[in-house]
């Protein structure tokens, strides 16, 4: 069987795929259920802030990992990929940048609004991700971390609204 992911068209067997799942043949990307682990927290970190609210909506919500040590920390705010259609904060997804919280980075992870047949919210993201590091920013002190060094980074469609979101995060 095939299916179109993204611009590529990948062969690949869809084990548990039902047929009323596969629509001429193909399987839209969106239509793909995937599950994701909670990411695994090291010893590292001192403090694990979860479920802050940046906004009105349920899962307007971000997670901080803070190192042990004193003194400011840089931040990290990752963003996860999944095509704008599938995502949340905190899974295994994570785990790469998990890493740098044992080198003294504090971490951030984020929900977004994903995009549905009934929501087409892009690129209402890039506001999202601006209202996390500006909440951040205010609350800078209390997190213990270093304004002057904050960080984005995302994969796939997560680094897309990273790169979205730098231009403008000089007026923040």
């Amino acid at each position: 069987m095939a299916f179109s992911l993204g611009l590529f068209h990948v062969k690949q067997f869809c084990f548990g795929v039902s047929r009323e799942t596969m629509k001429g043949g193909m399987m839209l990307f969106k239509d793909l259920k995937m599950t994701f682990d909670a990411v695994k927290v090291p010893e590292d970190v001192e403090k694990k802030v979860a479920n802050l609210s940046y906004g009105p909506n349920e899962w307007e919500l971000y997670d901080l990992y803070v190192p042990k040590g004193d003194g400011k920390h840089p931040l990290i705010l990752d963003l996860q990929g999944g095509g704008l259609v599938r995502g949340e904060k905190s899974t295994n997804k994570l785990q790469p940048n998990m890493k740098l919280v044992t080198e003294g980075f504090a971490l951030a992870s984020m929900n977004y609004a994903l995009i549905s047949d009934s929501n087409y919210a892009f690129p209402k993201q890039v506001a999202e991700v601006r209202a996390v590091l500006i909440q951040l920013k205010k609350r800078a002190n209390e997190f213990g971390l270093d304004v002057n060094r904050f960080y984005l980074t995302g994969e796939s469609s997560g680094a897309q609204l990273a790169m979205l979101t730098v231009p403008q995060q000089q007026q923040v």
